[in-house]
């Protein structure tokens, strides 16, 4: 990595990016459990591009203790007068500090670091997976932020609700190990976070309800399957449309709930019976 007055220049074996400073839209810097590693994570818009993936997340990650000195190629003039004194000459130090302070103050960017939300092992994230890739959820002031694979951030206002999923409703059981996040935007998007640890249950629902994030848990999804199953018509042959919007989940829906989400209408956990000239909602999945 070299780093100009006004873009960054990215080079490896197969790629070779310039990104100029005002196509950065945010910076993280985010401590990995156990405090062992600090990954810096730098948020590009436009996206950069290798063949034809898209990437809005660069990562990188340092052990904590990695130690390293600098000397910037500029004047004492130039550091007073252009960078107002926010630099120095030479920096030494944990290579995660020096390198994003020198990326501060060129990219004139906020760094977000982690703040509020704790564990009980004390860690400002979570450990869970998308899809069949493990990582971190870090809950942020404001945000999600999900590294490394897919690197994704998800705020709060952008947010229509987060799901406690239906393993939600036994997670103090001492069986159930595990539990699925659920977060839904409000364009429809649903992503799943799945095999969070039990123990993380109550801090995250409790950090969430203090920034007053929607919840749907399992007395809020009681509430929409009374409420759907009322909203079902008794005369044959009308187009009865349940108003789930719940995400799918092709290892729970039933057949006759997926084609619902098909036709537009999401489903998750739900199975369909035609009974009686109606469509009876029934639980059990």
């Amino acid at each position: 990595m070299e780093m100009f007055d006004e873009f960054i220049n990215l080079r490896g074996q197969s790629y070779n990016y310039k990104i100029a400073y005002s196509h950065i839209s945010r910076l993280f810097l985010l401590p990995r459990p156990g405090q062992t590693a600090i990954s810096f994570v730098i948020s590009v818009d436009p996206p950069i591009r290798q063949g034809k993936t898209a990437y809005n997340h660069l990562i990188t990650t340092f052990p904590a203790h990695d130690e390293s000195s600098i000397t910037l190629n500029l004047s004492d003039e130039a550091i007073a007068d252009t960078y107002g004194g926010k630099l120095e000459k030479e920096l030494s130090g944990p290579t995660y500090e020096v390198l994003t302070k020198v990326f501060k103050v060129l990219s004139k960017k906020r760094m977000s670091i982690p703040k509020g939300f704790r564990t009980a092992r004390g860690d400002s994230c979570v450990k869970c997976a998308v899809g069949n890739q493990e990582g971190h959820l870090y809950v942020l002031e404001k945000s999600f932020m999900f590294v490394n694979k897919p690197a994704m951030h998800l705020r709060f206002d952008d947010l229509e609700h987060v799901d406690l999923d239906q393993t939600s409703e036994g997670v103090r059981s001492r069986a159930l190990k595990s539990w699925d996040l659920i977060v839904v935007q409000k364009n429809g998007t649903a992503h799943t976070f799945a095999n969070v640890e039990k123990g993380d249950y109550e801090p995250l629902v409790t950090f969430l309800k203090a920034q007053k994030v929607k919840l749907i848990g399992a007395q809020q999804r009681q509430e929409q399957v009374q409420q759907m199953d009322l909203d079902g018509s008794d005369e044959e042959g009308s187009d009865v449309r349940p108003r789930c919007r719940l995400p799918l989940r092709r290892d729970v829906c039933s057949e006759t709930c997926r084609s619902w989400c098909a036709a537009g209408v999401r489903g998750r956990g739900l199975r369909w019976r035609r009974r009686r000239r109606r469509l009876v909602l029934i639980r059990g999945l």
